[in-house]
């Protein structure tokens, strides 16, 4: 049998703060976007960072396979929108 879930790292910040580096965070880790940051965890070395973050770090028998991390989100306020956008406000 295997266990599977799906998580974000960010939440293990508590335990030891590198955790931002493998999660959406503002700015990405790095400035890097969502392809930047895939590249770097699979053909960069982040993988095995990540691994051993997980195993010898915060001590969790866990192997971790990143997909589709998610796009930065607008900054507090911002409706998200365009000014041009036919559907936006004032």
């Amino acid at each position: 049998m295997i266990d599977g879930a799906h998580a974000v790292s960010y939440y293990w910040v508590g335990k030891d703060k590198t955790g931002t580096l493998f999660a959406s965070t503002p700015a990405g880790p790095f400035g890097m976007d969502q392809m930047d940051f895939l590249g770097w965890m699979y053909e960069g070395g982040g993988l095995e960072m990540y691994w051993d973050w997980y195993q010898n770090t915060i001590k969790m028998n866990v192997v971790a396979f990143p997909i589709m991390p998610r796009a930065r989100r607008p900054s507090a306020g911002s409706s998200g929108r365009s000014r041009t956008s036919p559907t936006s406000r004032g």
